[in-house]
């Protein structure tokens, strides 16, 4: 997954390094929003592996707290430059409603998770954390959808990005509870 994250991450936001108006196109007036969005996406993408390591967590749970909080740092901060962003799509209220409501829920699931820990239930707070992690993880996976053949022709680019927007998180979050619920009945 990590090494994944990573090819797309150098692929998608590596671009903006370099920094031309040409480069960033539709972004430029808003370079500072989506720095701020993919700068606080990184660590929650990159950090989030990590936390899931049983033995890491087991042997340094100090840093696994520590490096939680900056998820969450990383977090917060993705969704600041990730609602200034949604609020002035060109694609359409639908696309910003799709957008709305994946930062809405990647803010509960962690809120969430965060309620749990604070009451030292930690099954719950790893449940939750697993659901924030996959809605972390739609990056990857919208792009992942993006580069099936002729999938983006099936549609306008608003149609097939809203579309997208919703099956990179929702379908990944409804496999999840599937087999959650799976493991849970079979017990």
């Amino acid at each position: 997954m990590v090494l994944l994250a990573l090819y797309f991450v150098w692929h998608s936001a590596g671009r903006y390094l370099d920094v031309r108006p040409e480069t960033y196109a539709y972004f430029w007036p808003k370079r500072a929003w989506l720095w701020l969005h993919i700068g606080g996406a990184l660590f929650t993408l990159l950090l989030g592996p990590l936390q899931f390591v049983g033995r890491l967590r087991a042997a340094y749970p100090r840093a696994h707290r520590w490096s939680g909080r900056v998820y969450l740092a990383g977090l917060l901060l993705a969704c600041i430059g990730a609602i200034e962003m949604v609020a002035t799509t060109p694609l359409g209220w639908t696309t910003g409603a799709a957008f709305g409501v994946m930062i809405f829920a990647w803010l509960t699931t962690a809120a969430m998770a965060w309620w749990a820990i604070r009451k030292r239930d930690i099954p719950t707070h790893r449940d939750w954390m697993a659901r924030n992690y996959i809605i972390t993880f739609a990056f990857v996976t919208f792009r992942l959808m993006s580069r099936v053949p002729g999938v983006s022709e099936l549609g306008t680019i608003a149609e097939v990005f809203t579309t997208f927007v919703w099956m990179s998180w929702v379908v990944p979050l409804i496999v999840y509870e599937c087999i959650g619920s799976a493991r849970r009945l079979l017990r």
